[in-house]
């Protein structure tokens, strides 16, 4: 059963030529390394609709975490299910360097093989772990984890806190006890710390919002580009006068007569900006592609000149040349303005993926095919590996204490069955049924 639902994903995946890969790693309950396998690709469903699928593949056991071997560990995945390097358009996983080292990492190694593998960093991870670069900055003393419900808590219950530890110094307890928690109070009392604390629920906050948005399977490189913007804010830049000094005057440090509010006021502005340094370094890949592709935006096709379009279509079409034919692509631009947008007039405001959907719909591909496969390569591209962690959550309950000893193949088989559920509950299984019965039949035929 397991092989008939793996067999038909792999079927659309072939179908459709280009995907994406997505892994990451987590340790099972029986301490062993398992590397999550998931693809992403855009399908043509049976509605004439755009849809865009993460599929779970597999675990795969995990021996050795260096570079090398991982990549061979997922070039050998892809080789087993008959998934060309060549299709790969895409690559996503976590920040680490044995993944995302820029010499020696996976997603280095993939593209020395396929250029056209562009590599984007997990952005939900990335966002979270920007928070505790800068907390492990300027909040390393309290030492609480950057997570938003908890700073949330702290914030809303800080007075009840304190009651707390102050029951607790009056309970019969040792000595160290009570020390430490006498010197933890003292702490969250700071005026630093108080403050500190309200910045750190604000900034938490809008990164929270905006790290649910980014793990939706279905989520586009233009759209989470849109909302990662939305957090970033530029200061105002003001001109700084400069003191002339007077014949036989010393200039002097001045940060040494800078007042605890001023002091406390540089800090906030210096965990701002290591914000806005970390979000423009880690998805600068993400807009990258953005930019590549931003000719393509129904809202631009629209508005630019056909000459900037074309100019465009050519830089675009060079980086793909395997998969764009340069005169034909720019030959559909040409018409595809003008007869798109006389169909449809919403489509001024559409989003890459409504504009897919409307040539699905309206079956353009055969007449656009190079524009739909411009499309298709995009809306391919990862923007997190949010389904990997999902797999996880199903690993845990599959391979439990008390099936601590699951077989790979086995662990695999129920994975997919369970996490494909909606594809699985889809097939009919009745010649596997009769095929499975007549294998296991003990009646003699004479």
């Amino acid at each position: 059963m397991a092989k008939r639902v793996k067999d038909e994903i792999l079927l659309k995946i072939i179908e459709v030529k280009y995907y994406s890969i997505l892994f990451n790693f987590t340790p099972d309950i029986a301490h062993q390394e398992q590397m999550v396998q998931v693809i992403r690709y855009v399908i043509q469903n049976n509605q004439n609709e755009c849809e865009i699928i993460e599929s779970f593949f597999k675990f795969v056991r995990v021996y050795n975490k260096t570079g090398e071997s991982l990549t061979e560990d997922i070039l050998d995945c892809l080789t087993k299910d008959n998934l060309r390097i060549s299709d790969c358009r895409g690559q996503s996983f976590d920040s680490g360097s044995n993944m995302s080292g820029k010499i020696k990492g996976v997603q280095a190694r993939i593209i020395e093989m396929n250029k056209l593998a562009r590599f984007i960093p997990c952005s939900a991870h990335s966002l979270n772990l920007i928070g505790v670069i800068v907390q492990k900055v300027y909040l390393n003393t309290t030492r609480w984890l950057a997570k938003h419900r908890a700073i949330k808590s702290l914030n809303t219950q800080l007075v009840m806190v304190f009651k707390s530890f102050e029951v607790l110094k009056q309970e019969k307890l040792s000595e160290e006890t009570k020390f430490d928690a006498d010197n933890l109070i003292r702490s969250l009392k700071s005026f630093s710390f108080i403050c500190m604390l309200m910045v750190w629920e604000k900034i938490l906050s809008a990164i929270d919002r905006i790290n649910i948005i980014l793990q939706e399977p279905k989520l586009t490189i233009d759209v989470a580009v849109k909302h990662l913007q939305s957090i970033e804010t530029e200061f105002q830049k003001v001109r700084l006068r400069k003191k002339k000094l007077l014949p036989g005057e010393i200039e002097e440090d001045e940060f040494c007569n800078i007042s605890e509010e001023n002091k406390y006021s540089i800090m906030i502005k210096n965990v701002i900006d290591n914000i806005l340094i970390g979000l423009r370094q880690r998805f600068k890949s993400m807009e990258n592609i953005a930019q590549d592709f931003s000719f393509l935006n129904p809202t631009i096709i629209y508005s630019w000149p056909m000459e900037n379009s074309k100019r465009a279509g050519v830089d675009l079409c060079n980086k793909y040349e395997n998969n764009l034919n340069k005169i034909e692509f720019i030959s559909e631009l040409e018409s595809f303005k003008e007869h798109v947008y006389n169909i449809d007039d919403d489509l001024k405001r559409a989003t890459f993926f409504e504009m897919l959907n409307f040539i699905y719909k309206n079956k353009l591909q055969d007449v656009y095919p190079n524009i739909s496969v411009a499309y298709q390569i995009y809306l391919t591209m990862p923007v997190t590996s949010a389904s990997c962690e999902r797999s996880f959550s199903k690993l845990k309950l599959i391979k439990t204490y008390l099936r601590s000893n699951t077989e790979q193949a086995r662990l695999n088989h129920l994975s997919i069955l369970s996490i494909e559920n909606k594809i699985a509950r889809q097939i009919n299984y009745e010649d596997i049924i009769n095929d499975f019965a007549a294998k296991k039949a003990r009646k003699v035929h004479f």
